[in-house]
């Protein structure tokens, strides 16, 4: 999958490794996320099968998308998609924790609040500074909605415990 990520970013405008990490950073972190671990060994990958293409400038590394990349991307967007399982140790954690163990987690469930009003006031501050194609919109304000409901299930949670 992340080499489709990796496509579609280089489909909007060619990159380095690192803009490339920032961007899927920013932009796709709720839904698909990359380490640059697994970023660079991909761009290879990628490189090998001719769908990237690379040029130096000012020694680094800028990668294109290939035409026949642009082919490969515009394929796999048009093929049915796989149905993704949502994984996340923090539900799982509030899944399994006995009514009388849940005040001893309050720590770990501010500090989810915390991280999702950090991730929507980061979303608000993209959607206000660049222009998204009508798919990219839909993205972010699924993004936002589902975070905004959350950020509202996380306060009713902590009222229902006392807090």
């Amino acid at each position: 999958m992340l080499d489709y990520v990796i496509l579609g970013f280089l489909r909007i405008m060619p990159m380095t490794g690192y803009q490339l990490k920032k961007n899927i950073d920013v932009s796709t972190s709720n839904f698909w996320t990359a380490s640059f671990g697994g970023l660079y060994p991909a761009l290879a990958r990628l490189e090998k099968k001719n769908w990237v293409k690379i040029k130096e400038s000012e020694g680094k590394k800028i990668y294109s998308i290939t035409e026949q990349g642009r082919n490969t991307l515009d394929s796999w967007i048009k093929q049915p998609y796989k149905k993704q399982i949502w994984k996340d140790e923090f539900m799982l954690k509030m899944f399994f924790a006995t009514d009388t163990e849940l005040p001893g987690l309050l720590s770990q469930i501010y500090k989810r609040l915390g991280e999702v009003e950090s991730k929507l006031g980061e979303l608000n501050k993209i959607t206000d500074k660049i222009t998204m194609s009508k798919g990219q919109k839909f993205c972010f304000e699924l993004g936002r909605s589902l975070l905004e409901t959350e950020r509202r299930a996380l306060f009713e949670f902590l009222k229902e415990l006392g807090e």
